[in-house]
């Protein structure tokens, strides 16, 4: 079958499709509508829009310190093992502490933890400065 032959088939199978419009929505700040419903004030902001790129350099970004790791685990949790295994494999040089949320319940409720695994880093000063759930979260920390 030669291009042009395709192309008319193609064109053809186009013309016989059935179908109807599709509305398609974007938001704007404080305007969520379909495209085709837009003011002429609407239209204008979006074709006018900004994008930033904020690009921090290493140079200006401030390290972080940290003082103490809590991980609170349990028995039977399988998504425990591998945040363990992640903060295990961890060479920030932090100190670590394991903490059975059932067996030191009252460590769970003072620091609120409702679920395991949940990771709390305290800063220098003991205060939480960060909290994790999972490895992906725990990547993104210590990038």
């Amino acid at each position: 079958m030669s291009v042009e032959e395709e192309i008319k088939k193609l064109e053809k199978n186009l013309s016989l499709t059935k179908g109807s419009k599709c509305e398609v929505y974007s938001r704007i700040t404080g305007y969520y509508r379909a495209v085709d419903n837009w003011n002429v004030g609407k239209k204008s902001e979006f074709a006018q829009r900004k994008s930033y790129n904020l690009n921090v350099s290493k140079e200006n970004k401030k390290e972080r310190v940290y003082g103490e790791i809590l991980i609170f685990t349990q028995e039977r949790c399988p998504n425990c093992v591998p945040v363990v295994n992640f903060l295990k494999g961890l060479q920030a040089g932090i100190k670590q502490t394991y903490i059975n949320a059932v067996k030191e319940m009252e460590k769970a409720v003072k620091y609120g933890v409702s679920s395991t695994p949940t990771v709390i880093i305290l800063d220098e000063d003991n205060n939480e400065a960060e909290r994790a759930y999972n490895v992906d979260s725990l990547k993104t920390l210590f990038a």
